[in-house]
């Protein structure tokens, strides 16, 4: 088995051995600022006529909540690898918030 150090950075934090600064600052907020850079990428390069729109649509979708359910994991799982145990606390508050804002936003569009 891998040690820690040779490990992808992805697959610590996936599995909860990063720090959680490195997890909730690179992994949630960086990793999801790339991640809508890269819906706007696909979008310019793919979307020709408004019938594209649903297509557009559903990657987008994919690579978004792909993302945010990597970097909720991976903040969850990091939370106790916090400098101060408060910290992973409100991490974990963000986190749940979060998920529920978001249910709550996908049910007022159904």
């Amino acid at each position: 088995m891998a040690t820690d150090k040779n490990r992808s950075f992805f697959l610590r934090c996936w599995s909860g051995h990063a720090r959680l600064w490195q997890a909730y600052w690179l992994i949630g907020g960086l990793g999801q600022l790339c991640a809508m850079l890269l819906v706007a990428l696909v979008g310019t390069i793919f979307w020709h006529n408004p019938q594209d729109s649903l297509w557009f649509n559903l990657v987008g979708a994919v690579i978004i909540v792909g993302w945010s359910i990597f970097s909720a994991v991976s903040i969850w799982r990091c939370a106790p690898n916090a400098s101060q145990p408060a910290w992973g606390a409100l991490a974990r508050v963000v986190i749940i918030m979060s998920v529920a804002y978001g249910v709550y936003a996908v049910w007022r569009v159904l």
